[in-house]
């Protein structure tokens, strides 16, 4: 039994609900290479079905947009309030929860190795992307320091 949906592409292999999920968050297919390590070229033959897509980066992939769902869910409070958060981004973030559940469902065909070495690749871009956004606002800080002393130095 194949693990790829066949009634969503033109090609063979069939496309990920994951692709979608992704893309209604903003990620495009150059996010998604990066966080899977490939060429953009790659990320567009398997959204396309045209090449099938090994089952350690639909655990990857599925993660990854599980994480910024979350995320997006945790900020929602606070967006909600302000003008920027309207009736689209809500709608396009409930599309993304509908594509990670398709995902999902389609995900337990998957081998347990093949989710295994997805989730441990996902725990290195998790720990990756918390590194890159603590040296982020290192140098946030470091640029704002000057500035607050001389402020402060100023009165």
């Amino acid at each position: 039994m194949s693990i790829n949906p066949t009634d969503r592409s033109e090609g063979p292999f069939g496309c990920h609900p994951v692709f979608t999920g992704l893309e209604k968050i903003g990620q495009n297919g150059q996010d998604m290479a990066r966080f899977v390590g490939v060429s953009p070229p790659t990320i567009s033959k398997w959204r396309n079905g045209h090449v099938e897509i090994p089952g350690e980066v639909i655990a990857l992939l599925t993660l990854i947009l599980a994480s910024f769902v979350e995320d997006i869910l945790d900020q929602m409070p606070a967006r909600s309030e302000s003008a920027d958060w309207n009736f689209h981004q809500k709608a396009g973030l409930e599309a993304a929860r509908e594509d990670l559940a398709a995902q999902e469902k389609i995900n337990h065909e998957l081998q347990p190795a093949s989710v295994r070495a997805g989730a441990i690749r996902f725990r290195y871009w998790w720990n990756g992307r918390l590194r890159n956004q603590m040296a982020e606002m290192q140098i946030n800080e470091a640029r704002v320091a000057p500035a607050v002393s001389f402020v402060g130095s100023a009165l």
